[in-house]
């Protein structure tokens, strides 16, 4: 039988052997834009922030469409090599929506905010694993896209973003016991177009994002939720070694990682770690081969059994002309869609390529969810 993940060039998932329990479970991965190896979206509907003579793309390069990716497929399944590994189309969403936030929270993906192509949305869709189907919740009291999200103790926080007019620092969070959304305390900055939030050692953190002059940011904010009336107080914290937008964050056993991002000139493929013992951030190992490092703005993380996992983006790939001339003419936007998959092993502090999404996206979101069984 073809190794099939031998002929695609891509590597089978190494499993955490030392976990016990139910740690067998998909990544999904929903939204975004495809683009047809086209550059990012331009998230909000106004033309003076569209690179000149760049219209607005059509609406169907905004994707509704939703794959699942099966972490110990390899292990289960013989691989055929006329099959695609791991990955599965599910039920789409109802609705075309890129630069969303995406959380896992009691078993099921959440998608809040975005973008449709026309308009930046507050929409808030709860798809489950075990139906297969999607369901409204109550929208969030303000639209967002670009904006960073986490989950915390009985709450799902939304920070920052783009509302269609202007970059935000407002946060909101949801209550799951009371089914409400409520304005608390305002960032520092104004953070939109994707920047990392995630909650470690019991505080909601933002990193980077663009501020309101459109630059990239490295500054870094925390949120304790116990503080003023309830209402939480922000915290400056040390800044990133980079500037960076559209990255992405995940908590790694007692590790926060910023990944990627674009840094107002180029695609990033730097991932830095939060060292909490010394409140200061480091480089550590960049997306990618030892020697060719792989760019990713835009993209999607979550971990999952001991991994992190990196989806999608887009790499600013700077397209080839035969002359200047025919490079003025081009309509052609830096950076190509990716369908690309990463995994990051602590043990072999390596970068492992996994197969490929079905779907080329960038301004994706994703979120692991346990499938309940042991393996």
């Amino acid at each position: 039988m073809v190794d099939g993940y031998r002929e695609m060039n891509i590597q089978r998932p190494v499993l955490n052997k030392g976990v016990t329990g139910p740690v067998a479970g998909r990544i999904y991965v929903v939204g975004g834009f495809g683009g047809r190896d086209r550059a990012i979206p331009y998230e909000w509907n106004n033309p003076e922030e569209r690179p000149k003579g760049q219209p607005q793309p059509p609406s169907d390069d905004y994707l509704d469409s939703l794959e699942a990716f099966d972490v110990n497929w390899a292990e289960r399944t013989p691989v055929r090599d006329e099959q695609m590994p791991g990955w599965q189309s599910m039920r789409p969403l109802n609705g075309r929506r890129s630069a969303a936030c995406g959380v896992a929270h009691g078993g099921c993906l959440w998608l809040l905010g975005g973008f449709d192509g026309v308009v930046c949305s507050n929409m808030v869709h709860v798809y489950s694993p075990q139906s297969n189907k999607w369901e409204p919740r109550k929208p969030m009291l303000e639209k967002r896209s670009g904006a960073g999200a986490c989950v915390g103790e009985r709450h799902i926080y939304v920070c920052g973003g783009w509302d269609g007019t202007k970059p935000l620092k407002s946060v909101e969070r949801y209550s799951t016991t009371l089914d409400k959304w409520e304005l608390i305390s305002e960032m520092h900055y104004e953070r939109s177009r994707g920047l990392g939030c995630a909650r470690f050692g019991g505080y909601v953190w933002t990193m980077g994002g663009m501020d309101k002059n459109g630059r990239a940011l490295n500054t870094v904010e925390r949120y304790d939720p116990r503080g003023n009336n309830s209402m939480g107080t922000w915290e400056i914290k040390m800044q990133m070694c980079d500037r960076r937008c559209s990255c992405a964050a995940a908590v790694l056993r007692d590790n926060m990682y910023v990944i990627g991002g674009f840094n107002g000139k180029d695609a990033l493929s730097t991932v830095e770690r939060y060292d909490s013992l010394n409140d200061r951030w480091c480089n550590v190992r960049e997306l990618g081969m030892p020697g060719v490092p792989a760019k990713r703005a835009w993209l999607s993380a979550c971990t999952f059994n001991g991994r992190i996992y990196v989806v999608g983006g887009h790499d600013n790939y700077e397209p080839q002309f035969e002359s200047e001339e025919a490079k003025e003419k081009s309509n052609e936007i830096s950076g190509r869609c990716l369908a690309t998959v990463e995994c990051f092993v602590p043990e072999l502090n390596v970068w492992q390529q996994l197969a490929p999404m079905l779907v080329t996206r960038s301004s994706l979101c994703c979120a692991a969810l346990d499938d309940g069984y042991s393996v």
